[in-house]
């Protein structure tokens, strides 16, 4: 119904009534799916994948019509959505020129942003690889610094060569007894004391 009374209160100058069909129409958009779904119609054309939403190509129309600028802003704002096909927006004879226009452009619009936005995300993940790698080779160059300044400072003194030979030049030397000295038995290579006997 409101989409028929929009266009006659614009003609009529029924500003109320105009406003309430806008009010109507605009809350009826923003409540239904914006996805396409397949349109009424014959038979050779229910079905068809690519058709916008019926309620928004008569809402436009209705906008377009009685030159509402409320609900026209919001089908411009639903058309805005890369899913919905404009096949059924370019086919329509109803439908001012310049309001395709406007819906063409705010679509290039909203694409270019996003291709702008998904540049520039890329261009960050490929700026923090390239700063893993630096670090990831700073590291590995610094490893390998350390190994050869290691290897050189322990190839230049033999006494370098095995640290521990430091700690046991350290350690004082045990003395063993001579396995080839005997000791002699207990009273040999003395007089033993001489007992008398009464």
């Amino acid at each position: 119904m409101a989409l028929r009374l929009l266009p006659l209160a614009h003609e009529y100058e029924m500003i109320p009534l105009k406003e309430k069909c806008e009010k109507v129409l605009v809350g009826s958009l923003r409540k239904s799916p914006t996805a396409p779904k397949a349109s009424k119609g014959p038979p050779a054309y229910k079905h068809r994948k690519d058709n916008a939403p019926e309620m928004l190509l008569k809402c436009i129309k209705s906008a377009d019509a009685g030159f509402s600028k409320p609900l026209l802003e919001e089908c411009v704002r639903i058309f805005s959505n890369p899913d919905i096909p404009l096949k059924d927006l370019k086919a329509s004879t109803e439908i001012s020129d310049q309001v395709k226009a406007r819906i063409y452009e705010n679509r290039m619009d909203n694409t270019s942003n996003k291709m702008s936005k998904l540049a520039h995300e890329l261009e960050r993940e490929r700026s923090e690889k390239e700063k893993l790698r630096t670090q990831l080779n700073d590291r590995v160059t610094t490893v390998t610094k350390s190994r050869m300044s290691r290897m050189t400072r322990f190839g230049s003194d033999p006494s370098l060569d095995k640290p521990s030979n430091q700690i046991m030049s350290n350690v004082p030397p045990v003395h063993h007894p001579h396995p080839h000295r005997q000791s002699k038995p207990l009273g040999q290579g003395r007089d033993m004391p001489r007992f008398r006997t009464k």
